[in-house]
């Protein structure tokens, strides 16, 4: 229970100081559409696109795709397979680097949209650098694919102001955030488990589907870790420190038979831990508190 607590600050903490200048939404566990943008509504009047109509059971799925590294394609054979459509927000590296792919998301009845051309933080860009973020993309996409992309765009961080939103309107663009994100959804459940198992404490005996519930728990901080880590390098891209140096430009030197040793001896080293982990838990839970704890 505590560490759940405090993986759910942590996980508070850091959301909130990473997405304060930009979008942000606010999950409930009362199965509404959240909160976003701190209830602002000056984004509604610049046809920002972030929830759909809640009397309609429909998720809209959207991808920031910066490079390839296996799972663009995968997410195509996925969404192909199970005839779902999805919005693609690509930058020029994918374009450049993989014109099958990108062809493919037309080809196969996805959206394309605009995620600018150097994925720089545009919130506060004069009009004529924002226009060019946005046209040099458009232009280069067209000459690798010969489509026309089309006038979706997601602001780089999710980072915006009302000059973006108006920069967008200009060029007749509809800029298209988020409102839910699996990394937030699991935050959510941590503190709601927390806040269950606080109400309990002094229950003889607690309740047995909130004691199932946190033994399916235990993983669930782990997922959520690689997935904010998914998220937040996929998102960076193409840079390794923003504005100065680029991912192609930090290739180690290391050989790689090097990193492939160390690779495996942190594959072997945690995955004795977490079997040591599985056993502790395991010993401990059969043998039960001591009959002096009860």
């Amino acid at each position: 229970m505590i560490l759940s607590l405090l993986l759910t600050l942590a996980f508070v903490s850091n959301a909130a100081a990473a997405t304060a200048p930009g979008w942000y939404f606010k999950p409930n566990s009362e199965h509404k559409q959240p909160e976003v943008y701190g209830g602002e509504t000056f984004i509604d009047k610049y046809g920002c696109v972030y929830l759909g109509d809640s009397e309609e059971k429909v998720i809209y799925l959207t991808f920031d795709a910066g490079y390839e590294n296996g799972n663009v394609e995968k997410t195509l054979d996925i969404l192909k397979r199970q005839e779902v459509p999805g919005t693609f927000f690509i930058l020029p590296n994918l374009v450049k680097t993989n014109t099958d792919l990108v062809k493919r998301m037309n080809e196969e009845g996805h959206l394309v949209g605009n995620h600018s051309y150097s994925h720089k933080n545009m919130s506060n860009m004069p009009f004529e650098a924002f226009e060019k973020e946005i046209t040099d993309l458009e232009a280069l996409y067209t000459e690798y694919t010969g489509y026309t992309m089309s006038k979706l765009f997601r602001p780089p961080e999710g980072a915006f102001t009302e000059l973006t939103l108006q920069n967008c309107a200009r060029l007749g663009l509809t800029p298209v955030f988020w409102s839910f994100r699996l990394m937030v959804a699991l935050g959510m459940l941590f503190l709601l488990l927390s806040l269950a198992a606080t109400l309990q404490r002094k229950r003889e005996m607690p309740c047995r589907g909130l004691l199932k519930a946190l033994v399916w728990n235990i993983p669930l901080p782990y997922i959520s870790i690689m997935l904010g880590w998914a998220v937040a390098e996929i998102g960076r891209q193409p840079w390794i420190v923003h504005g100065l140096m680029r991912t192609t430009d930090a290739v180690s030197p290391v050989p790689a038979e090097n990193v492939a040793i160390s690779l495996g001896a942190f594959i072997v080293v945690y995955s004795l831990l977490g079997v040591l982990d599985i056993y502790l838990l395991r010993k401990y839970a059969i043998k039960g508190p001591d009959a002096q704890e009860a």
